[in-house]
């Protein structure tokens, strides 16, 4: 069913920024440093995936902070946004 697919993109999603912020941990990237890291592929492309989800959260926060929060919104927006889709659909073909 669609339902399924829109749930599977959402939790690919959630998973992608759960995994850059793990390896953020150990690893330092700068985009800027991006022709000299040009071998990691994996990294170039979990950055590119995630990075126009958790942008939006960093313009919104203060550039001074010490702590990098904008996963956390990330994440609660990604998994109430995905509550909503199953709500709304779930009215649908009940009532529907």
């Amino acid at each position: 069913m669609i339902i399924n697919l829109i749930q599977a993109v959402f939790y690919l999603f959630i998973v992608l920024v759960l995994l850059r912020c793990v390896l953020s941990l150990f690893l330092t990237y700068d985009p800027c440093e991006r022709s000299r890291r040009g071998n990691n592929i994996f990294f170039n492309f979990l950055y590119d995936f995630t990075e126009p989800i958790l942008r939006p959260f960093r313009t919104m926060l203060p550039s001074n902070a010490q702590l990098d929060i904008s996963p956390i919104l990330a994440l609660t927006s990604l998994s109430l946004s995905l509550q909503c889709v199953l709500s709304i659909y779930s009215h649908i073909f009940k009532f529907g």
